[in-house]
């Protein structure tokens, strides 16, 4: 399909691309990953025929059809949103507003009757011929699918924020249905059930795709090859995101014993050469060994990653075991009713998401948490010695542009050192003279990255953040994560990133229609109780008498209730032990599920080593490889008899935990049955 050889790209004395070469083949899924610079949306601009490269040639097969989603737009303020989407097919939306055009005059009165009515019978015909109403219905579809209703479907561009302009436009493109589609992270703007809706789209789509996006999840459920660009080089692993990252890091591992084995080994050379330089006798010796480092390919060391981002929120006071309570909160936006007497409540040391489709009130509830936001009736009553830190995504705007980064990290400073201050900065990757920036010129990451360094410097043991995952990429998302991990205070936040709420939340609300449903666990299980919940209701539905089904309730006599409310009981008793399942023992069935796949790798490189030393020719063509294969088959042996004696107690502990949780469990049922 396309094909990039020897492709070099340089800005100044910059080199983005240093004779990269790679293809992408019909209906291939590529993720595209690399630190923030490295060259990725150069390299869709390359693609999409934007650039083009200082050195070697983009072959493309004839007529291929391209869509490209840019991190930034040109936002259309003329149109209305259904209108822009059909506009994807011109031949389509021509026709189509040839006939409302036909429409409007034949209400007026105008022109010819009978002749407007001849064209307008043709028009349909080919309209039709293109597709007819199921264009229209496959319009609609893609707008509802990214979260548009269908009275937004006439609503004026004019109107929409930044966000959903990219979903127009992210409409378009899959209207258009491309050979390939270039989705410079198409994720940053979409809520969680757009993201599932976008999923299980790409699923289907039959051409090929490259992605960027810092949502993990989502690449691992789209993508099964990844291309990393890393200093003007592509590296390309096949396998979703998350066997990349293990097959990256091993092989990084590889590299850094290389490199240290090399750098013993210079270091011997130097050693020699500085001890010999002046003796005649050794003169030939020394020679030799220099023409051996001039010649010598020198092994790069590895850059890892999550460079320099590393850090950990200030552990605060401790705080009273009531952290926050709201109790019959109402508010509404003008004649727009957010929440009409809700309740909620955390304690000291939750962690609690917040999901649901924007504009549900998830950022309304949070700006009520911090108290940024005024309701209309209901209380909220804040825990003893409870202090806030809250991190909004309009926070961003409130960093000041005119000041520089160091200047802005200044107004939240108290005792803490200048080298203090910039050791935080450097952490949150501002080095050098990045702290000298004005805000006005910082991209979104890192103001976020800004605002969560002040953030740091207010020691709270309750924060409250509003996406705080918005414009960070991979690694940062992973050390924010670690922070928030190990963050010893109470937590409550939004996201739509599932990975990260997996790795925080001990327990999720969903926020939905003015209503808040808490589930006692992770993102996991609430997608488990959410599909439990449709399954339930399919069944009552199949199981209820007709007569119930027309009125339009299962009511029953007192013995079906009864019957009702022990299933109810017995259903929430089983939530609570599915819970406590996912919490104690999850994290040691992920250890033997890790162990699992070492294991599996170990018996792959046992089983190549040993068809290598069976052929013959090896003896022949090369036997100086013959003692080092013998020494990694035995290497690995040794390494898969220990990786199983750790699976073996991995497994044991695992039976053990779950045994100890039914155990509680049994034991709480019998006291609560005597």
């Amino acid at each position: 399909m396309l094909e990039f050889i020897d492709v070099s790209k340089s800005y100044g004395s910059h080199a983005i691309l240093k004779r990269a070469s790679f293809r992408i083949g019909d209906g291939e899924r590529i993720g595209l990953v690399g630190a923030n610079g490295s060259g990725k949306t150069t390299l869709f601009r390359l693609i999409a025929g934007e650039e083009s490269p200082d050195e070697g040639a983009i072959q493309a097969k004839k007529g291929l059809t391209l869509g490209f989603l840019p991190q930034e737009i040109n936002v259309r303020h003329d149109g209305r949103v259904l209108d822009e989407v059909l506009a994807a097919l011109p031949e389509y939306h021509q026709v189509d507003r040839e006939i409302a055009h036909i429409d409007l005059t034949l209400r007026l009165g105008e022109g010819h009757a009978e002749e407007l009515l001849r064209q307008k019978a043709l028009l349909g015909i080919r309209l039709e011929e293109l597709g007819g109403e199921g264009v229209r219905a496959r319009a609609a579809a893609i707008l509802a699918g990214l979260g548009f209703s269908e009275s937004d479907f006439e609503r004026p561009l004019a109107t929409l924020s930044g966000g959903w302009h990219m979903r127009v436009n992210l409409a378009r493109i899959l209207m258009a249905r491309p050979q390939l589609l270039l989705l410079d992270e198409p994720t940053n703007h979409l809520d969680l059930p757009s993201i599932i809706w976008f999923e299980n789209y790409l699923k289907s789509f039959e051409g090929a795709y490259v992605i960027v996006a810092h949502d993990r999840e989502f690449l691992n459920r789209t993508v099964d090859r990844v291309v990393e660009v890393d200093r003007g080089t592509l590296f390309q692993y096949s396998g979703n995101y998350d066997l990349y990252r293990r097959r990256k890091a091993e092989a990084e591992e590889h590299l850094l014993k290389a490199w240290r084995t090399q750098q013993v080994r210079l270091r011997e050379i130097d050693d020699f050469i500085a001890r010999n330089r002046a003796r005649k006798d050794r003169a030939s010796q020394v020679q030799s060994r220099l023409k051996m480092l001039e010649k010598m390919e020198r092994v790069e060391a590895p850059r890892g990653s999550n460079r320099g981002l590393d850090f950990q929120f200030a552990q605060p006071e401790r705080s009273g075991s009531s952290v926050l309570q709201l109790l019959g909160i109402h508010k509404s936006y003008g004649e727009k009713r957010v929440f009409s007497g809700v309740d909620f409540s955390l304690s000291r040391t939750e962690k609690v998401g917040l999901i649901g489709i924007n504009g549900m009130g998830k950022s309304t509830l949070l700006k009520i948490a911090a108290g940024h936001l005024p309701f209309d009736t209901g209380e909220r009553n804040l825990g003893h010695n409870v202090t806030i830190g809250y991190f909004a995504q309009h926070q961003l705007e409130a960093l000041s542009p005119l000041r520089t980064v160091l200047e802005e990290i200044y107004t939240v400073v108290r005792d803490e050192s200048l080298s203090t201050v910039r050791s935080l900065l450097g952490a949150f990757l501002f080095s050098g003279d990045d702290v000298e920036k004005k805000v006005s010129v910082l991209s979104g990451g890192e103001k976020s990255r800004l605002a969560l360094a002040k953030l740091m410097l207010r020691p709270a043991n309750f924060l409250i953040m509003d996406e705080p995952t918005n414009h960070l990429d991979i690694d940062s998302r992973e050390v924010l994560e670690s922070a928030l991990r190990q963050y010893s205070g109470t937590l409550l936040f939004s996201s739509h990133d599932r990975r990260f709420i997996d790795a925080i939340a001990t327990g999720v609300v969903e926020v939905e229609r003015g209503l808040l449903t808490p589930y006692a666990g992770n993102y996991s299980y609430y997608e488990f109780k959410k599909r439990e919940e449709a399954q339930a209701r399919s069944a009552q539905a199949a199981s209820m008498p007709a007569r119930d089904l027309a009125a339009g309730n299962g009511i029953g006599s007192a013995a079906d209730r009864t019957a009702r409310d022990d299933r109810k009981e017995r259903k929430r008793r089983e939530a609570e032990l599915r819970s406590e399942l996912y919490r104690r023992v999850r994290p040691l069935r992920d250890r033997v599920e890790s162990l699992e796949g070492e294991i599996s790798s170990l018996e792959q490189a046992i089983r190549d080593l040993e068809n290598d030393l069976a052929d013959p020719s090896l003896y022949s063509s090369a036997p100086e490889r013959v003692r080092d294969k013998g020494v990694a088959l035995a290497r690995n042996r040794r390494e898969l008899n220990e990786k199983m004696d750790l699976w073996e107690l991995a497994v044991l502990e695992a039976e053990n935990a779950e045994q100890e949780v039914r155990t509680e469990f049994d034991g709480a049922d019998g006291a609560e049955n005597a």
